[in-house]
């Protein structure tokens, strides 16, 4: 069962807001249009070829959240490798890790525990990029509070 989000979403009718459960990988609920964009798409997990193929991905911040759906999505528009660095290397909610779902849509995965505040932390999940047949696509998500 995937995870449900709990939303906050204007009713233009009764002009109120409302909470609302939504499916994270449904994004015609919270994303107009995007049904023009997926229409084709088949649904459900599974690998298909498709703008990525064959390319190796770095996520930063892919253990959870947004991070995590862009690795799942990588996988299934046929990336060869999506590495995950993260400072945890299970999601915050249930669930399995990351890098094992995007093995079981077909892609090669790693996780390295990474602080994005850490240079050398970052040099080092590149260079397990590298070592997965060279870096094509990093994505810079994860966030950094700073107290």
């Amino acid at each position: 069962m995937p995870h449900r989000l709990a939303v906050l979403a204007a009713e233009p009718s009764i002009r109120s807001v409302a909470a609302r459960a939504i499916d994270p990988l449904d994004r015609s609920r919270y994303c107009p249009g995007a049904d023009l964009i997926t229409a084709s798409a088949p649904r459900g997990r599974h690998r298909m070829g498709g703008l990525l193929e064959g390319t190796v991905a770095l996520v930063t911040g892919g253990a959870s959240g947004i991070g995590r759906s862009v690795c799942l999505r990588f996988a299934e528009q046929g990336a060869r490798a999506v590495v995950v660095a993260d400072t945890r290397d299970s999601p915050r909610g249930a669930g399995k890790p990351t890098h094992v779902l995007v093995e079981e849509l077909g892609a090669r995965s790693a996780y390295l525990h990474a602080d994005t505040t850490n240079s050398a932390d970052l040099a080092a999940a590149v260079q397990v990029a590298e070592d997965m047949g060279g870096l094509d696509v990093m994505v810079n998500n994860a966030g950094v509070a700073l107290a």
